[in-house]
């Protein structure tokens, strides 16, 4: 965000309210290096940064991280512009504004965004673990429909993870493929 009158009241509640530790950079480029030599939680670009708006913003940051949070807190906020940059990949939006509101609203967004990315890092390390694991593993939800299968689930059972997923685990007992799942 290139604007001062927002930046240094935003700035400043972000790490006096919310402990958060921000670093300001003077256009998007700068945020980019930012980026490829520190750690980064979040990133939070405003619409008319010097050099980039904030769609090509997010993209270079996508292209470079694409799981890293990006929040578009843009000042000619739009409809139009919210649904372009949900769809382009932000993982939120907000209008940006100086005033108190407005900073506690992009704080509660910004770690809302962080949660959420991690949360999605930690399934993403389980789903890996299932895939490559020697055992038949199977996952499901709540109503018992299985959502993943891996391979070792899919040679044993004789079904391909895709007949797996969407079924539920009494398929096993149906008769249909006459394979043994236990070995000894």
């Amino acid at each position: 965000v290139d604007d001062e009158d927002v930046l240094d009241p935003v700035s400043t509640h972000l790490r006096d309210e919310h402990g958060c530790e921000v670093h300001a950079e003077a256009d998007a480029d700068a945020a980019l290096d930012r980026i490829a030599t520190d750690s980064v939680d979040c990133v939070v670009g405003g619409h008319d940064p010097p050099g980039r708006d904030g769609l090509d913003l997010l993209a270079a940051v996508r292209d470079r991280d694409p799981d890293l949070p990006f929040v578009l807190f843009a000042a000619d906020g739009s409809d139009a512009l919210a649904e372009r940059a949900l769809r382009e990949g932000a993982d939120d939006y907000l209008e940006r504004g100086a005033d108190e509101i407005h900073a506690e609203l992009l704080a509660r967004r910004i770690e809302g965004c962080v949660t959420s990315g991690r949360r999605r890092g930690k399934l993403q390390d389980i789903y890996a673990a299932i895939e490559h694991a020697g055992h038949a593993m199977f996952v499901t939800d709540t109503d018992g429909t299985i959502t993943y299968a891996n391979p070792t689930m899919a040679e044993i059972s004789g079904y391909s993870q895709e007949e797996l997923q969407g079924a539920t685990p009494a398929l096993f007992n149906s008769g249909e493929h006459d394979r043994e799942f236990y070995r000894d």
